[in-house]
């Protein structure tokens, strides 16, 4: 995974758009 990937997965996490 890219660095910009993961940066953007977790910031995706923080605002709750991604399902648990």
């Amino acid at each position: 995974m890219q660095l910009k990937e993961k940066e953007e997965l977790l910031r995706n996490m923080e605002l709750g758009l991604i399902p648990d």
